[in-house]
């Protein structure tokens, strides 16, 4: 009888230890201070935490954390969090911010960065500024998973480090840009950026509309894991290409405007990373390699073949176009 009660008592601590609880923002403190309880409406947190980092009162979310949701339109200002679910990996924290919400960060958002959690980020009709930096999946360990999802939105990266990296250590870690969305980087787009030392992550970076800008350079594997870019619409602009013809690394296009800076690569160039299959156009119906002239730089592009020279103009001024 005494093994039947002592796990009962297990079972029940087990439970409760397992409850996932929503964080839903209110704004009442009306101060859009994220580490303020008075601007948090908790339910479910068995541990009577009031706000998403109460647990340490640092950057990780609490290992309650399985919804952030920050929907009513307001502007709120944290310095850095790490988006985590619980700590043995049986759920992922979602953090939700909509309908014309923002987000600013006086630092760095990590996603999925404590060992073994899973993290998700969905910004619908939302701003994030960033001052320093976005990782999307930091975990050392092989078995985590981060998202970043960005639909008709705009983020922008500023300073310090400059940089969104996909893929830090390991794990299966994605951004996927949709509708109407501009996300500009001021400095690097780093896919399975791993260090020789770590398993190497599986990361994917889809684009299917609006604008991605990188000031610096757009950038495949380090040293280890698999990286994945699928531009299907929309443009993505950035001073350098590299990287792109690992073995490990993968570009497939099937439509919209890829951009790299004449200083840094020639229609020559993009000829023949395409002719090599380093660039995938298999999937495209029509392509072409074109140069391109935007706010005064010149870029080689690679766009769809269109059916008129109308419609390949999309008001950023063409020069001359090369048909395959």
């Amino acid at each position: 009888m005494r093994k039947i009660v002592m796990t009962s008592v297990v079972v029940m601590i087990m439970a409760v230890g397992a409850q996932a609880a929503v964080y839903d923002w209110n704004g009442n403190a009306n101060n859009g201070t994220w580490f303020d309880a008075g601007n948090w409406t908790v339910t479910g947190s068995a541990s009577g935490w009031t706000y998403p980092n109460d647990q340490d009162d640092g950057a990780y979310t609490n290992r309650d954390c399985e919804e952030i949701n920050i929907t009513n339109g307001d502007t709120v200002s944290v310095y850095s969090i790490s988006v985590d679910g619980m700590r043995d990996g049986s759920t992922t924290n979602v953090l939700t911010v909509s309908n014309g919400s923002t987000l600013g960060f006086g630092n760095a958002l990590w996603i999925a960065d404590y060992p073994g959690t899973n993290g998700t980020v969905n910004l619908t009709n939302a701003t994030m500024n960033v001052a320093s930096l976005i990782d999307i999946g930091n975990d050392p360990g092989a078995s985590s998973t981060a998202a970043l999802n960005i639909t008709d939105s705009n983020v922008s990266v500023t300073g310090g480090s400059g940089d969104i990296r996909v893929g830090v250590q390991s794990g299966t870690d994605s951004m996927t840009v949709s509708g109407n969305s501009t996300v500009d980087i001021v400095d690097d787009l780093l896919i399975a950026v791993a260090n020789s030392s770590d398993p190497g992550a599986d990361a994917t970076v889809t684009v299917n509309g609006g604008l991605v800008k990188v000031g610096a350079v757009l950038n495949f594997v380090d040293d280890e894991g698999t990286a994945k870019f699928y531009l299907n619409g929309g443009r993505v602009q950035t001073h350098e290409l590299r990287d792109v013809d690992q073995a490990n690394a993968d570009f497939i296009y099937t439509g919209g405007e890829l951009l790299v800076n004449q200083a840094t690569m020639s229609e020559s160039d993009m000829n023949t990373l395409i002719s090599n299959g380093d660039i995938d156009v298999s999937g495209a119906a029509s392509w072409s390699v074109t140069t391109m002239n935007v706010d005064g730089t010149n870029y080689t592009a690679l766009v769809p073949e269109p059916a008129s020279i109308g419609l390949l103009l999309f008001g950023f001024g063409l020069l001359f176009r090369r048909r395959k």
